[in-house]
């Protein structure tokens, strides 16, 4: 066989493996490329986040109070948000529809951990005082088993205690802080 013939097979052979294995190669790197500039979009809105709840923490008087901690976590979600907007490009887009590709944002804290996600609302669960003052509040907007998107804390070293007239919460944190709270009924 002639060099001429062994090279035109081996174009032949050659040529379709050499650029389907290029056109492999350009969209693995444009994945990858693309990876990279989701991830420090999103690392950067995760820092303005801890940023802003540093700074909410550090500048309030009240920081320990769970009112007062549940505002300022609050308060990063939404500078969460908003970065994450700004970030991709898509201020147009409200929290609302953001809110819908973020499973959940969830903040460790000595006392346990806050999770910042989606779930559905049970008013049956909730005393009638409790319903009536949701009802009377011009504020809530949301009905009975509506999807809300909101912060639930989880408080793993409480316990609550109930006897005769005494019902006490007691609380225990990592910063050895002990919090007492109840309602002594008559």
């Amino acid at each position: 066989m002639k060099i001429q013939s062994l090279a035109v097979i081996f174009i032949i052979i050659i040529l379709p493996i050499s650029i389907t294995l290029s056109s492999y190669t350009k969209s693995q790197m444009k994945t990858l490329n693309l990876q990279i500039s989701y991830d420090s979009k999103l690392d950067n809105a995760t820092y303005d986040a801890l940023k802003a709840f540093q700074l909410n923490t550090k500048n309030s008087t009240t920081s320990d109070i769970s009112n007062s901690k549940l505002r300022d976590i609050e308060a990063a979600a939404n500078t969460f948000f908003n970065s994450i907007s700004s970030n991709f490009n898509m201020v147009g887009y409200n929290q609302e529809v953001l809110k819908t590709f973020v499973p959940a944002l969830v903040f460790t804290m000595y006392d346990g951990y806050y999770i910042y996600s989606p779930y559905t609302n049970h008013l049956e669960s909730l005393t009638e005082e409790e319903k009536d003052k949701l009802n009377n509040n011009p504020e809530t907007t949301y009905k009975d088993k509506d999807k809300i998107t909101g912060l639930k804390p989880y408080i793993h070293y409480s316990c609550r205690y109930i006897k005769d007239n005494i019902d006490v919460v007691i609380t225990y944190s990592l910063e050895n802080y002990i919090t007492v709270y109840g309602k002594v009924r008559k």
